[in-house]
C-alpha cells in the first residue's frame, strides 16, 4: 500500500510491520492489522500482543493535517483502555480523531480507537490516546547550549538507573535540572515519561 510508505511506518523491524492496509480520511482512519508470522508462535502468550498494539497505535500517526516540517509526534496519555477480548491474529483498528481537537491547530491531538475482530466485534476499546507534537528543530540559543553536552543528559540519566547509581526516585529532579539545561531534553523526556 504507498500510503504505508508516505507516512514513514516502513521504518519499523519486521516484527512491528503488522499494518497490511490503511485508509483515511481528515477525522478517521481504518487500518487492517495482521501479526506478523515471526511472531505467530508467541501470540497466545498475550492477551493484547504488543505488535498488534503497537500497529493500532501507529494508524494515529496517519493523520498529518498540520504538515509541519521539524515536528515529531509522541504519545503522551492515555484516557482509558477497555479490554473486552483477547485481540485476534487479525484484526482492524478504526481511529476517531476526538471532537475537541478537529478544529484546533493546537499540538495536543488525542484519538479513539476501537480494535475489532475480522467480523467486526469489538475487542479493544481506547479512549483519548493524545500524541503531542514537539520541534526536532533548534534556536542557535539551544544550539549553543547543546554544544556544551556530548551526548544526552536524560539518556545520561537512564544509564545511571539501569547501573544502579541514581535512584529512581532522585530521576524525576534530575531530569528537571537536564531540560532547565537544554530544552530539547524535554523530547526525550516525554518518551522517557511514557515509558
Amino acid at each position: 500500500d504507498p500510503s504505508l510508505s508516505s507516512v514513514a511506518l516502513n521504518a519499523y523491524g519486521a516484527g512491528f510491520r503488522a499494518i497490511q492496509q490503511l485508509r483515511y480520511n481528515d477525522n478517521e482512519g481504518l487500518a487492517r492489522l495482521e501479526l506478523p508470522s515471526t511472531l505467530s508462535h508467541e501470540f497466545s502468550e498475550f492477551v493484547l500482543h504488543p505488535a498488534l498494539l503497537d500497529a493500532a497505535l501507529q494508524t494515529v500517526f496517519t493523520f498529518r493535517d498540520d504538515a509541519q516540517t521539524g515536528t515529531a509526534y509522541l504519545p503522551v496519555a492515555v484516557g482509558e483502555v477497555e479490554i473486552i477480548d483477547r485481540l485476534t491474529e487479525a484484526c482492524y483498528a478504526h481511529i476517531v480523531r476526538s471532537e475537541e481537537t478537529r478544529p484546533s491547530q493546537s499540538s495536543l491531538k488525542t484519538f479513539n480507537i476501537l480494535i475489532t475482530d475480522e467480523s467486526g466485534r469489538v475487542r479493544v476499546k481506547i479512549k483519548d490516546f493524545a500524541v503531542k507534537a514537539f520541534p526536532l528543530t533548534v534556536s542557535a540559543e539551544e544550539d549553543e547550549v547543546s554544544e556544551q553536552h556530548d551526548t544526552s543528559d536524560i539518556l545520561n540519566i537512564l544509564q545511571e538507573i539501569e547501573r544502579g547509581t541514581l535512584k529512581v526516585d532522585d530521576a524525576e529532579k534530575a531530569v528537571a535540572q537536564a531540560i532547565d539545561r537544554d530544552p530539547r531534553e524535554r523530547v526525550v523526556s516525554v518518551a522517557y515519561y511514557a515509558l
